[in-house]
């Protein structure tokens, strides 16, 4: 039902947000001459755009607009392609949006304003050279928020502190135990666990918003962001299982075992960020995608500085044979030490929870209107 000064619109979109997309627009008969007329919603501003001001009814045809009870009916026809800029070819599958608001009519032109609900979004992109049902939500544009926020969180938190302190520091409290095990595993254990339970929830989340069912394989990047993350989570429930069976520190399979965990968890990482990286654009735009380049240029400064740190330890140490007995000598003139490596975890902690609060809230306050 809409107000003597609405519109109903009808969105062609890549992905389940406003914002490049085909519009179009049914305008209300008592704020101007019934009309449908094509516009384009530009990426990252909510002020619709006549696509062509000198033929507003650009692509469409058999136009019909009817009041009843209230309610606004809007008929017409649209033609599946034409070669001009920002009309979207319907031959390619497309999200469908829906939404109503309020409109202007001055100077024999609409105006339309931004909507305050949230539009309704198809489950699935839409192949329009079929005849088919479609089911649509508000739902869906929360579940892929919550999805983001989980993945989110856990990739670019919990796992990235795991992987350093596997690789870096189990030095850390190396003569006490905590629950048993040494000091940097019993961080490490429920860190990758988290990480992996997290990822689960998240799949179910975006599952249930696609209605259990895959992604389309026409959305390519969707696709492509989907066995990304089915890789990354079938691996890190892989390492966890992997670990009961882990051979004693004494068995000789115990080096291949460490391998194979160790090459297996950069595996998982590198696909998780692939994902990531895909899917951020949804919520990242322009320069907003700073944020993800400063992070991972932090994160790899971060592996380089360790790496180096870890050369110098390795060069400062001195070991020599003396009747059967190692003699280790260290030159402590080297900055480069044990105390040094932990400033850095500290850094990067600090580091980390700031650029993931700073994406995990650019995900929460992202527009859905």
């Amino acid at each position: 039902m809409l107000s003597n000064s609405g519109y109903f619109a009808i969105g062609f979109s890549k992905d389940v947000y406003m914002g490049d997309d085909y519009v179009v627009m049914c305008f209300n008969q008592n704020i101007g001459p019934n009309n449908i007329q094509s516009f384009y919603n530009p990426e990252n501003d909510y002020n619709s755009e006549i696509l062509d001001s000198n033929d507003p009814n650009l692509g469409l045809s058999n136009i019909q607009i009817w009041q009843e009870n209230g309610f606004l009916s809007c008929s017409f026809k649209r033609k599946t392609f034409i070669d001009f800029h920002n009309y979207f070819d319907l031959n390619e599958p497309f999200f469908l949006l829906m939404a109503k608001g309020e409109a202007l009519y001055e100077n024999s032109k609409f105006t339309p304003t931004q909507h305050n609900q949230n539009p309704l979004t198809s489950l699935e992109p839409i192949n329009f050279t079929n005849i088919q049902s479609v089911t649509a939500s508000s739902n869906p544009i929360k579940l892929v928020k919550a999805h983001g926020i989980i993945m989110t969180f856990g990739w670019m938190f919990l796992s990235t502190l795991g992987i350093l302190l596997a690789r870096y520091y189990k030095y850390l409290g190396k003569n006490k135990t905590l629950c048993g095990v040494q000091i940097w595993f019993a961080f490490h254990r429920p860190l990758m666990l988290t990480t992996s339970v997290l990822s689960l929830v998240g799949f179910l989340l975006i599952l249930i918003r696609k209605d259990w069912k895959w992604t389309s394989s026409a959305i390519k990047i969707n696709f492509a962001h989907s066995i990304l993350g089915i890789l990354t989570i079938g691996i890190s429930f892989i390492q966890p299982i992997s670990a009961i069976f882990r051979p004693d520190k004494d068995s000789a399979n115990r080096p291949i075992f460490n391998l194979l965990h160790r090459v297996f968890g950069i595996l998982a990482f590198i696909l998780s960020y692939a994902a990531i990286t895909l899917a951020i654009k949804f919520f990242l735009q322009k320069y907003l995608w700073l944020i993800m380049v400063g992070w991972l240029s932090w994160l790899i400064l971060v592996v380089i500085v360790l790496e180096f740190i870890e050369y110098k330890i390795k060069k400062n140490v001195k070991i020599e044979l003396v009747n059967n007995t190692q003699i280790i000598e260290k030159n402590d003139k080297n900055m480069f030490d044990s105390s040094f490596k932990t400033a850095i975890l500290g850094l990067h902690f600090v580091i980390s929870i700031c650029f993931t609060l700073a994406i995990i809230l650019l995900i929460w306050i992202k527009p859905t209107n």
